[in-house]
């Protein structure tokens, strides 16, 4: 009866562990499924670009790059212009890439500061629309 008993309690564990290999292998090729299409070039992309919609320094990073290139790219069309001499394309380069690195790197500064100037500006003429309205009050007072 022992006998019975072993051979029917190792039948139960292989197929327990047929069961379980079944099962893990099943597991195995679904995630290889997922790895394999985690790697597509499409998907790297689009993870990329879900990272960097989600990463604030990075979105600050390519703002100030993107302002940089485009007044540096600015800057040389404003300096040369269209022209085929060779050593004024090659100056205007050297300018355009001087400039938006120098734009690039003190972003910040350039912003605050155009803030600040813009306040004063549009101050000023506040000022100047107010000091024009007291001076037209004060005739009327006068009159």
């Amino acid at each position: 009866m022992k006998k019975g008993n072993q051979s029917e309690l190792i039948k139960s564990q292989i197929w327990f562990l047929k069961t379980k290999q079944k099962e893990e292998l099943a597991s195995l090729k679904n995630q290889l499924h997922i790895t394999f299409e985690s790697f597509k070039p499409i998907n790297l992309l689009k993870e990329t670009f879900k990272e960097v919609g989600e990463s604030p320094d990075l979105k600050s990073n390519l703002l100030n790059s993107a302002i940089g290139l485009s007044t540096g790219f600015i800057s040389k069309k404003l300096m040369v212009g269209k022209t085929s001499n060779p050593i004024k394309n090659i100056i205007g380069t050297v300018v355009e890439f001087a400039i938006a690195n120098v734009v690039t790197k003190n972003s910040e500064k350039i912003i605050s500061t155009g803030e600040t100037l813009f306040q004063l500006i549009f101050k000023r003429k506040k000022d100047k629309k107010l000091d024009l309205q007291t001076l037209e009050n004060n005739r009327l007072i006068d009159n």
